[in-house]
C-alpha cells in the first residue's frame, strides 16, 4: 500500500482515460505494489492490478473511464 517512502503516484486525465504514473525514487525493488484495481501497463500493453517496480523507475499505467454505467 501506498505509502511507501520514496514511491509516488500521480494520475492524470484526458476525460476519456485516467493516467497513472508511479515512481520508484529509492534504490531498493518494490515487489507486489497492488494498485486497487485493473489498468494497462503503457510499456509492455498487459493488464496488471499487482506491479513491481526496480529501483529508480517507473509504471506508466491507463485505465478506460465509463461514465453512465460505461456508455
Amino acid at each position: 500500500c501506498l505509502p511507501i517512502q520514496g514511491v509516488t503516484a500521480h494520475s492524470r486525465t484526458d476525460g476519456e482515460n485516467t493516467y497513472l504514473f508511479v515512481e520508484n525514487y529509492t534504490d531498493k525493488v518494490i515487489e507486489c505494489l497492488s494498485l486497487g484495481e485493473e489498468f494497462i501497463n503503457m510499456i509492455t500493453s498487459e493488464k496488471v492490478s499487482i506491479i513491481s517496480l526496480e529501483a529508480y523507475s517507473i509504471a506508466v499505467l491507463k485505465k478506460k473511464n465509463y461514465i453512465n454505467g460505461g456508455l
